[in-house]
């Protein structure tokens, strides 16, 4: 059974009241979502940070939603409890690992069903759901991905705002790659700053070429986990190229075949797991460095949390 969802104290978490237990065996502290308030931010990086690429050029974002993204990502565990499949892949790591091998149409039609558990209008039109050659496309319904009051995938712009928790640099923490190690899968790297990038990160230079359990290193200050490697996430927007990069207000983008992936994964370097870093896949891909999490509109009937 999926569970209805729950405000509790403390951090903006969101949690079961009636099947808290059940998500404790599989999610404990990690279970949840984080409201997240609207608000103006810097998206992208300068252009002298380190690993710095022309796709993420600083820009202005307005967002006017309240929302909630999870906690954590997908596991398979979760995965195959909504939809009844799941990779082989993803079980070599363990049922809490999030789920790789998931197409963007595949993580739509999760959304979907999670929507319809309890009772709320769904994001996406997919032909053939439930099955793994699902195919899905934004319901045309919705004027924008934010109209929607059903669990959907972030917006590019809702990923990287809450990833940054308020941050400004290249990391949660504010410290920057040390320069020359932008490529570097040595452990540890320490961040201009002081901090230890496999403290808050799976990369190259610590997840000895594996997916881990979600939630396993610290959350960023919003009290999310794995923004930054484990597995980069597919979002909701189709990849543009500079028009992206324009100052915007609740900016999406929909149509072509590609759809930007953030946070970077396991297979990175520390160049690859920055805030700031974006690129774009086939919709239809499936990689075992790739996974998602769900995000929502509040709607102005939600309650609770203090994010």
């Amino acid at each position: 059974m999926i569970p209805s969802i729950l405000v509790l104290s403390g951090c903006g978490i969101w949690i079961t009241a009636a099947d808290r237990a059940a998500w404790d065996v599989h999610y404990g502290d990690r279970a949840g979502w984080i409201e997240v308030a609207a608000v103006a931010f810097a998206m992208g990086s300068p252009e002298d940070e380190v690993g710095h690429d022309d796709v993420e050029d600083l820009h202005s974002v307005v967002l006017t939603h309240d929302y909630v993204i999870a906690a954590s990502e997908v596991t398979w565990q979760r995965f195959f409890d909504v939809l009844g499949y799941g990779t082989s892949r993803t079980a070599e790591c363990g049922v809490d690992c999030p789920v790789v091998d998931v197409t963007w149409h595949q993580a739509a039609d999760y959304a979907n069903t999670v929507s319809a558990s309890e009772g709320r209008s769904p994001c996406y039109t997919c032909t053939n759901p439930g099955i793994e050659e699902v195919d899905c496309e934004l319901d045309p319904t919705w004027i924008s991905a934010y109209d929607c009051p059903g669990y959907r995938l972030p917006t590019e712009a809702e990923w990287e705002m809450a990833a940054r928790a308020g941050a400004t640099a290249a990391f949660p923490g504010g410290g920057e790659v040390p320069a020359g190690s932008g490529s570097s899968c040595d452990a540890p790297i320490v961040l201009s700053n002081g901090d230890v990038l496999g403290d808050f990160a799976w990369y190259c230079g610590n997840a000895e070429m594996s997916s881990h359990v979600v939630g396993s290193l610290d959350p960023n200050r919003w009290g999310l986990y794995d923004m930054l490697g484990n597995v980069a996430e597919w979002t909701n927007d189709a990849w543009q190229g500079e028009q992206a990069l324009e100052d915007a207000t609740d900016p999406w983008w929909t149509g072509g075949a590609n759809v930007v992936i953030r946070g970077g994964s396991w297979w990175d370097g520390p160049e690859g797991v920055r805030l700031a870093g974006r690129s774009g896949l086939l919709r239809e891909s499936v990689e075992m460095t790739l996974g998602f999490r769900l995000a929502r509109t509040l709607d102005g009937t939600d309650t609770g949390g203090d994010r």
